[in-house]
């Protein structure tokens, strides 16, 4: 079943869409390095996401389930802005817990 949101968008094939937390702001200018470094940083901390929106696809995970993913693959997947709310895309396979 496709899973299609009430602003029309539609999630294609087996990628999974996560709700992930504001990363904190900082009020002084940062180099591009250092805004790296702690991203980086913060994609280490999140341990539990909650699953926005599945594709077509998706067996494993529906909207609302609590999911872990590796940080190296947070830190590397696509982001978009979803109804003013930064969201991460990753593929089912990269899920490695569900809660």
């Amino acid at each position: 079943m496709d899973q299609v949101m009430e602003n029309n968008i539609k999630v294609l094939g087996s990628r999974v869409v996560l709700s992930i937390p504001p990363a904190p702001e900082s009020t002084i200018e940062l180099t591009e390095e250092v805004k790296a470094k702690l991203q980086a940083e913060f994609f280490q901390q999140l341990k539990s996401l909650e699953v926005f929106a599945v594709g077509e696809d998706v067996t494993k995970v529906k909207p609302g389930d609590k999911v872990y993913v590796p940080t190296s693959v947070a830190s590397h997947s696509d982001k978009t802005i979803i109804d003013d709310q930064v969201k991460m895309i990753v593929g089912e396979r990269d899920i490695a817990i569900i809660w």
